[in-house]
């Protein structure tokens, strides 16, 4: 079907963007047609500059568009007292395109975009397509909620275990799952905006939490700012802090996480803890996703465990298994 394939194509263009580029806006994508040939395309690039809309149709007039057809990833925004940008449906409104092919509906104000097309005189199709929940899975909690999308991810050993035993842990070694297992989480740190982690992490382990083995991705990955939660001194020495272009926030306690996190505009989270703050994050119901990747090995009982206490996951319905490798990776998701 024409309207699957360039949306299809739309959310190409979204996938280049790097999400910490466009931090708590969704990314989007946008293309046209005219008489079956594309004849302009853009995305949102940066949070606080044009939309998807004005960067791929800021060279028309209103006669240019009469036979085209506007392929947009989701649905176009209207008029909001806190917008940084004027309303794309206002634009469409102007240029009077012939049709406009929705991907998803916004969340935010879901409907309103539309109806103002139709209104206009405007056709509108919305397809309901998976690309924008795949593009920025994180968003609808971030609007819906005011809270950002936290996944926990957890990679430890059979016996559940997240470092090495305590003799190869003092020798230097960190690792427990393989390589691939290693990229992917990396993968995971460039698509949320925020890591979180803690102090002790911070202090004990000194990690880079750095996106140095992505592999396969559309976009080149940036590092993501950090969240420590915690009250103890992190020095200046710490490796955290000498990856460039990022910023290292320190907060006291997960109390003022939410609070902190709606001030910067922060919409999702990937965790890096051990397994004190794991089991508080859960305790405190904010996490939304869970990534568990387990390696076919035991570290035996000087190792350190996963979770401090036992957890209750009846809220979380399982979504998806696969083998990484030698690894098993186990999703959740909130039912």
């Amino acid at each position: 079907m024409e309207a699957f394939k360039y949306i299809n194509l739309a959310a190409e263009l979204a996938a280049r963007v790097d999400p910490h580029q466009t931090k708590s806006n969704p990314r989007v994508g946008c293309l046209v047609t005219q008489d079956g040939k594309i004849i302009a395309h853009g995305a949102h690039q940066k949070f606080g500059e044009a939309h998807a809309e004005v960067n791929a149709l800021k060279d028309f007039e209103a006669p240019d568009l009469k036979r085209s057809k506007v392929f947009i990833t989701l649905e176009p925004c209207v008029k909001c007292a806190h917008k940084k940008t004027s309303a794309c449906s206002d634009l469409l409104i102007k240029l009077k395109p012939e049709a406009v092919i929705v991907g998803a509906l916004d969340p935010h104000f879901p409907g309103q975009g539309v109806a103002q097309l139709e209104a206009a005189g405007i056709k509108v199709q919305v397809l309901n397509s998976a690309h924008h929940e795949k593009l920025n899975p994180w968003f609808k909690t971030w609007i819906t909620q005011q809270k950002p999308f936290i996944t926990l991810k957890v990679a430890q050993s059979l016996d559940g275990k997240i470092t090495p035993a305590l003799k190869d842990y003092k020798s230097g070694a960190r690792t427990i799952t393989g390589k691939k297992v290693q990229s992917l989480v990396h993968n995971f740190r460039a698509s949320h905006q925020v890591l979180l982690t803690s102090t002790e992490t911070i202090l004990e382990d000194n990690p880079r939490l750095d996106v140095r083995f992505c592999s396969g991705l559309d976009y080149a990955p940036s590092s993501p700012d950090i969240i420590v939660v915690g009250k103890r001194t992190i020095p200046k020495e710490a490796a955290i802090y000498k990856t460039q272009n990022r910023e290292v926030f320190l907060i006291e306690d997960l109390e003022a996480l939410i609070p902190f996190c709606q001030g910067k505009k922060i919409g999702s989270i990937l965790t890096e803890c051990g397994g004190q703050l794991n089991s508080s994050l859960l305790e405190a119901n904010l996490i939304d996703q869970i990534e568990i990747f387990t390696a076919p090995i035991f570290c035996g009982d000087t190792a350190k465990p996963s979770f401090t206490k036992e957890v209750n996951l009846n809220q979380f319905q399982l979504r998806m298994t696969q083998t990484i490798g030698n690894d098993i990776q186990i999703s959740f998701g909130l039912s």
